[in-house]
């Protein structure tokens, strides 16, 4: 049976890949510190508003499935990127330290930090596991508080992680981002749930895009004065 697919996510994502395009190009810092501020967690949201956990029949089905569709094509990408990279080498670099360090970050899947082509590829390891981080929660918490509940958790302890005690930690997997990407997948989640939340969103769409525009330029610039240049 075919599923028919939701407009409106295929929208905002496609809003959110012209942002992430649009950021990448931008020559002020500042600018780019607004858009980088939602549009990941934009996805991770949409991500979330999509997540059924009834279509699975069990964990490891639902594990199987977040690996076809989110590793696989990850490696297969990766190692492409790494054949054309290292079309670009001379002979005697072929079996670097270098190129030896490059082949092996791809399976630390962690490429932000490690690889020297195609970073942006880290997303699709660390959406898998923000995917097995919520649906373990989602076993463990049935009711809405009690997740609600262990994502605020996970938003306390993932800040602490990244901003106060290591904040240049790398993990295998964007594990580290994960601690943080899974408090807004589970929202996107919970939010699809709710019917009455849906048609609030929407009867107020305007007043909470202008008061989400407002914090996010506050937060941004409190992000930038920190953390930027």
């Amino acid at each position: 049976m075919k599923t028919e697919r939701t407009h409106w996510i295929d929208i905002a994502r496609g809003i959110g890949i012209i942002f992430i395009i649009y950021g990448h190009l931008l020559v002020k810092e500042s600018s780019s510190f607004l858009l980088y501020s939602f549009h990941i967690p934009l996805f991770f949201f949409l991500s979330g508003a999509v997540y059924n956990p009834r279509k699975y029949a069990n964990f490891f089905t639902f594990l199987k499935k977040s690996a076809k569709t989110l590793l696989l094509p990850y490696f297969v990408v990766s190692f492409i990127f790494f054949v054309l990279w290292l079309t670009g080498l001379k002979s005697h670099e072929l079996f670097s330290h270098q190129s030896i360090k490059q082949f092996l970050s791809i399976f630390y899947a962690n490429s932000d930090i490690f690889m020297v082509f195609n970073a942006v590829l880290w997303f699709l390891p660390a959406l898998f596991v923000t995917r097995l981080l919520f649906a373990v929660v989602y076993r463990q918490f049935t009711q809405t508080r009690t997740i609600i509940l262990a994502l605020l958790c996970f938003s306390v302890f993932g800040y602490l992680l990244a901003v106060v005690f290591a904040p240049n930690l790398k993990l295998p997997f964007g594990a580290e981002v994960a601690l943080s990407a899974v408090v807004f997948y589970g929202a996107g989640f919970l939010w699809n749930q709710s019917e009455k939340a849906k048609a609030l969103l929407f009867k107020y769409k305007y007043f909470l895009f202008i008061l989400l525009l407002a914090l996010g330029s506050y937060i941004t610039t409190v992000d930038f004065n920190t953390f930027g240049q």
